[in-house]
């Protein structure tokens, strides 16, 4: 991941930054590489850190998360909801104690080899996740809050553009 660091703190919701906070901390400790992607992470680039205007307030929040087996990923949801969080009838989206919609889409060894996951049982569920290793790879850090530090990698702009 890049060193840039954009400082956002302050700007951003007290329960989007308490989200944060659970995410990070599980992903520390399960050591799960992550990215925030999607319009969050547009609004955080753009918007809070270099004032574009607020196209539209997101509601949801999603994570790239690069793992090697289900196993790794059903691990991550377990320590979530263990967290608070519960889960929903996407197999992708958890809801957050204040919530919040969290999307976690798994990508890395856990593809398929065409840049792609299948989601079980049955593997009848494709989603494309071409570009999310890239993604995670030239994330900028972003401070979300100063005291007590917490910075997220976020997507690029050149990031968000590929991910479309």
């Amino acid at each position: 991941m890049m060193s840039t660091l954009l400082n956002i703190s302050g700007k951003i919701e007290p329960r989007t930054v308490a989200l944060f906070e659970t995410v990070s901390r599980v992903m520390t400790d399960l050591e799960i590489p992550y990215v925030v992607v999607g319009a969050t992470a547009r609004d955080i680039v753009l918007h809070y850190g270099h004032g574009a205007a607020l196209e539209r307030a997101t509601i949801d929040v999603d994570f790239a998360i690069e793992v090697p087996n289900w196993t790794a990923f059903d691990a991550l949801k377990n320590r979530l909801c263990e967290q608070g969080f519960k889960t929903s009838n996407a197999q992708h989206r958890l809801i957050s104690p204040m919530g919040t919609e969290v999307d976690i889409v798994p990508f890395g060894d856990i593809e398929n080899g065409e840049a792609s996951i299948t989601w079980p049982p049955g593997d009848e569920v494709i989603m494309n996740v071409l570009g999310f290793q890239e993604a995670c790879d030239t994330a900028e850090w972003v401070r979300v809050q100063d005291r007590p530090k917490l910075d997220v990698p976020v997507v690029t702009p050149a990031g968000l553009v590929l991910l479309k």
